[in-house]
């Protein structure tokens, strides 16, 4: 039996919870393309940032002081991340803080949608 989910016109493709210890960054690939987001610490305030990739196949977030927030912190909204074989790909992630006694762990739920096809 198939099942498929989805929100509107958008089809669900994949939805999880990634477990992320330390700073090692959470990488989400799409054939040839990716999305990554990384968590880093600094004494500043939480915030984020983007930005193409080095190598241009990629887009990178990197996401500051995650720890610091009660209730995580990501696109609480569905946000186009990419086009794939002629559709829009959407990304929704939350990243929040989970107490350990000796490392940093962070849990990111996510859901992944193909959107309708893309007239050219």
């Amino acid at each position: 039996m198939k099942i498929t989910v989805s929100s509107g016109s958008l089809t669900l493709l994949d939805s999880g919870v990634v477990v992320a210890e330390g700073s090692k960054p959470i990488r989400f690939s799409i054939q040839d393309i990716y999305y990554e987001i990384k968590f880093l610490d600094d004494d500043l305030e939480s915030r984020s940032e983007s930005e193409v990739a080095d190598d241009g196949k990629g887009l990178v977030l990197r996401m500051y002081n995650v720890n610091k927030l009660i209730g995580g912190s990501g696109f609480h909204d569905i946000r186009s991340i990419a086009s794939v074989d002629g559709f829009e790909i959407y990304l929704s992630f939350n990243a929040r803080f989970v107490e350990h006694p000796t490392k940093k762990v962070r849990h990111v739920s996510y859901s992944i949608y193909k959107g309708e096809a893309i007239s050219e």
